[in-house]
């Protein structure tokens, strides 16, 4: 009884030399050759003269030794199996592996994934995959009394990758090496998901902005550097790769490639945003790593050029040497008041982190995490950066140009009061002072018939008078600064109203306070509106409100002609882009509605202050 309870006792605790084990992890450092012999499967076979590695083998092929002629390596793990393993359903849960592989355990096989033979040919099967892979097998194959032996046939990658890239590997039940899996499955391609899913997005809207018509050099570079860089991130990322697709080695290589080509580029478009003139001699340098990219890998018998490497080695160099000029640029473009800059040094920021992470803390540990490199995850985050300092500096250029034209407008109005100063006070004033002398010069005249003449000329003087001041109105109306616009506009109203059959109908609130030049900008509206809907639209009646909506004010101008479409090309000559500039000049939201044989309505609404109710108090 009282060894019973003991039993029980240490059973609770999980420290009984009873309890079950789940699982055996297989770690430290084992034997490894550069090397292919069927023999090396054999559990008997003599491994003692091999080199010693860990399981997981940091860095690529070359780190370890291998020369570009060598295309397969064997590993070999011994381990003995504790008595309190019990599992009648194991399975070998390898983490992520580069390359192919073909798996033996005691000397039969239990797996293989990719391919691996005499004509060895370089299919990037799950050349590494983010998902860890299982092979099932007969517990019979494990020896509990003896040593077993696990062994390897590794395959090298198009990219010099291979070998098991994180640990530890994993004998237990198939169903717990199942969830292992899943589990790390579930996390890398939520992460996966979300970078594809971001940069898609980022992409697309970039598209989107030159299918609409916005051709920005910037954006146009940007949308070109970013499809270069995006594109192979997503085609490589480890869920495409678990829906099945396969990537042959040479397209592995062109993927890379392409990431390469956008970093060249990228030193344009930087260029291009910090108003640098790229040198000469950096031009050629520019040129010089493009030819290094382009000139096409060799294949002999399955082995990739061997002048890949120190060719990529060379061009990785001038791209380090790209990255620094560019971070120059841009610290002085930032020193200068750009802000825009500040994403871009941060995306390149990025870039050299994730370098100097695989260069000193490994160059795996991030694709274990998130089944992409810190290479890429860099890229991402620059690529990114370099849409959204894009985006700004369109939309820098667009408030530029919007401000050129204030600054247009602005001129105009400033030489329109001048020209109309000019009409008004030097030929209107001298039109009316003919006109005097003209009445002091008939009162001395006797003659009937001189008489009428001189009459019939002051006529003429007469409309002549008028009309130099209805030009003179028309270029500045004078009349808003001394009396408001409402009696500007009423004014305006009942001047056409008796030169045509035209019928104006106004509904003005006088208590709202505006400034003499929104006054202006309103009253320019109304003239423009007014002419299109004679001139083009052949309207005889228009209706004129100035009210208020709350805290906002409401123009509208209501035609009953024959109206036209907004989106059509033939409609930018009815004056619409002089609307939306003098909108924009009064922060208002413009609303043109209009359609063939409906008339036309335009809308203008603004915020108005609140305290001062009196009209044209504003200045």
């Amino acid at each position: 009884m009282l060894r019973l309870l003991v039993w029980l006792f240490l059973l609770l605790l999980g420290g009984s030399p009873l309890q079950a084990m789940d699982r055996i992890e297989l770690e430290g450092n084992h034997p490894i050759i550069f090397d292919d012999d069927p023999a090396f499967a054999s559990p008997d076979y003599d491994d003692s003269r091999w080199q010693s590695a860990p399981i997981a083998l940091p860095g690529t092929w070359q780190d370890r030794g291998a020369s570009t002629s060598d295309l397969v390596f064997w590993q070999r793990i011994r381990f003995v199996v504790p008595p309190e393993f019990t599992s009648s359903s194991p399975a070998l849960l390898i983490p992520i592996i580069a390359g192919a592989d073909r798996v033996f355990l005691n000397g039969e096989q239990i797996g293989e994934l990719g391919n691996i033979d005499a004509a060895w040919s370089p299919v990037r099967t799950t050349a590494y995959s983010a998902s860890p892979r299982i092979y099932r097998f007969d517990p019979a194959l494990l020896h509990s009394a003896t040593e077993n032996v696990l062994a390897i046939r590794h395959a090298r990658s198009a990219m010099g990758q291979a070998g098991t890239l994180t640990g530890p590997m994993l004998i237990a039940d198939y169903g717990i090496a199942l969830d292992e899996a899943n589990a790390s499955a579930l996390r890398v391609n939520t992460i996966s998901i979300m970078i594809i899913v971001i940069q898609t997005l980022v992409l697309s809207a970039m598209l989107i902005a030159l299918l609409l018509g916005l051709r920005d050099r910037a954006i146009a570079l940007a949308t070109l550097i970013f499809g270069l860089g995006v594109l192979p991130l997503i085609y490589s990322s480890p869920l495409v790769r678990q829906l099945g697709f396969e990537i042959p080695a040479l397209v592995e290589i062109y993927l890379q490639v392409a990431l390469a080509l956008a970093a060249v580029l990228l030193l344009s478009l930087v260029a291009l945003l910090t108003d640098h003139r790229i040198p000469r001699w950096l031009r050629m340098l520019q040129l010089t790593a493009a030819v290094l990219l382009l000139v096409p890998p060799i294949q002999d018998g399955g082995i990739l050029d061997a002048t890949l490497v120190p060719r990529f080695g060379l061009f990785y160099g001038l791209i380090l040497f790209f990255y620094c000029v560019m971070s120059v640029w841009m610290i002085r473009a930032i020193g200068r008041g750009d802000r825009t800059m500040w994403p871009l040094l941060i995306g390149l920021s990025a870039v050299f982190i994730a370098i100097a992470l695989e260069i000193f803390v490994g160059p795996n540990a991030s694709l274990v995490l998130t089944g992409q490199t810190a290479t890429n995850i860099g890229i991402a985050i620059l690529n990114i950066c370099m849409a959204l300092v894009a985006g700004l500096k369109f939309i820098e250029s667009q408030r530029k140009l919007s401000l050129a034209r204030v600054n247009i407008i602005r001129a105009q109005e400033t030489e329109q009061r001048r020209v109309a100063r000019e009409i008004h006070d030097g030929v209107g004033q001298w039109l009316s002072t003919i006109k005097l002398n003209l009445q002091m010069l008939s009162r001395e005249q006797d003659d009937p018939a001189r008489q009428t003449q001189i009459d019939q000329v002051t006529g003429h003087l007469d409309e002549a008078i008028a009309d130099t001041r209805r030009v003179a109105h028309d270029l500045s109306p004078v009349l808003i600064e001394e009396r408001g616009l409402n009696e500007a506009l009423q004014n305006h109203a009942a001047l056409l109203s008796e030169q045509s059959d035209l019928t104006i109908d106004l509904t003005l609130d006088e208590t709202i306070p505006l400034s003499v030049a929104a006054q202006g900008h309103l009253y320019r509206i109304f003239q423009e509106a007014v002419q299109n809907a004679v001139r083009h639209g052949g309207a005889d009646h228009i209706a004129v409100g100035l009210q208020r909506d709350g805290h906002s004010l409401r123009f509208t101008i209501a035609d009953n002609g024959r109206g036209f479409d907004p989106d059509s090309a033939n409609s930018e000559g009815l004056g619409l882009r002089s609307f939306h500039e003098r909108a924009a000049l009064l922060a208002a939201d413009l609303h043109i509605r209009s359609a063939i044989e409906t008339g036309t309505k335009i809308t203008v609404s603004m915020a108005v202050p609140l305290g001062d109710l009196s009209p044209g108090t504003l200045r």
